[in-house]
């Protein structure tokens, strides 16, 4: 009685929370270079786009996509992708905030990692300071 119809066996029929349990393990995966791709483009179009600074709605939509984003692959090994997408959140927000203050260049002495994450309320992925101390164990 464990013959496959698509995702649910006869066997999990009988029992709704392995169903369950097994529907929500396959629709979950880890991030691929093509995912963060995908987010990475998806924050630069919202922040390329004609809009009035930083303010609360751009802050409050970008939080939402980085966020949900974060949600959704919440599988494997995950800081270098966090890593990633905190650096291009980072350096988009810059650009968006230099734009629309008509200045050139990076941005990177105008606004800080504090002042973007912190000030203005950018949602980070990784934590600002690791939880625990690397200690050797030589």
């Amino acid at each position: 009685m464990t013959a496959m119809f698509g995702l649910i066996s006869c066997s999990s029929i009988a029992n709704p929370r392995a169903r369950l349990s097994s529907s929500f393990a396959s629709a979950r995966t880890a991030s691929s270079a093509f995912d963060l791709a995908r987010i990475k483009g998806k924050i630069s179009d919202w922040l390329a786009t004609k809009r009035d600074g930083l303010g609360r709605h751009v802050r409050d939509r970008l939080n939402r996509l980085v966020g949900g984003w974060s949600a959704y692959f919440g599988y494997g090994t995950l800081n270098a992708a966090y890593r990633s997408v905190d650096r291009h959140v980072c350096d988009r927000v810059r650009r968006f905030l230099n734009r629309r203050a008509k200045r050139g260049g990076r941005g990177a002495r105008e606004y800080s990692w504090s002042d973007i994450f912190g000030t203005l309320g950018v949602m980070r992925l990784t934590r600002a300071k690791p939880a625990a101390p690397a200690v050797s164990l030589a």
